[in-house]
């Protein structure tokens, strides 16, 4: 019984040493804790997130999970992660991590946590498994560049504009 108990063990403990973890990223501004706080809070409402914890004061939003299948997003989350064949059933959370660095810094580390839901090849499609994938950063790089647009002033857009 207790070779069984080991074994058992072992084969999870194996099975979840190569699991992906979650995709961060991290990125500066130059510009004050309120302002880039305010830019990711409306980054998140306009992409129609959930907000599952919310605290200004320690810095962190995160999200509820966002199952992409029902919101017609599955295509997209196939861009986002790497070896997404196979996926039936696709979910994502966000959590954005907001540092003051000075007055005018503020430092941002994104985190999205990428799940696709797998029914076995064989089966009937009545019981699968969840599994985390990696990102490819295509999200992050999206979402970084929204906030740095959000915090951009209007003048300084039509300026690099006219440059063009």
């Amino acid at each position: 019984m207790k070779r069984l108990v080991y074994t058992t063990i072992a084969i999870l403990l194996m099975s979840t040493a190569n699991a992906a973890l979650p995709k961060e990223a991290t990125k500066t501004f130059d510009s004050s804790f309120n302002k880039v706080w305010s830019a990711v809070v409306q980054n998140l409402a306009e992409r129609k997130y959930s907000i599952s914890t919310m605290d200004k004061e320690e810095g962190i939003i995160q999200t509820e999970h966002v199952t992409d299948h029902s919101q017609g997003l599955h295509k997209k989350f196939r861009s986002w992660i790497v070896g997404a064949s196979g996926v039936d059933i696709a979910r994502h959370e966000v959590t954005a991590l907001l540092s003051y660095d000075s007055p005018d810094k503020t430092t941002v580390k994104l985190i999205i946590k990428l799940d696709g839901y797998i029914y076995p090849i064989a089966s009937n499609k009545r019981r699968g498994s969840w599994y985390t994938f990696e990102s490819n950063g295509e999200y992050e790089y999206e979402f970084m560049g929204q906030i740095q647009d959000k915090l951009t002033p209007k003048a300084a857009k039509k300026d690099a504009s006219a440059k063009k």
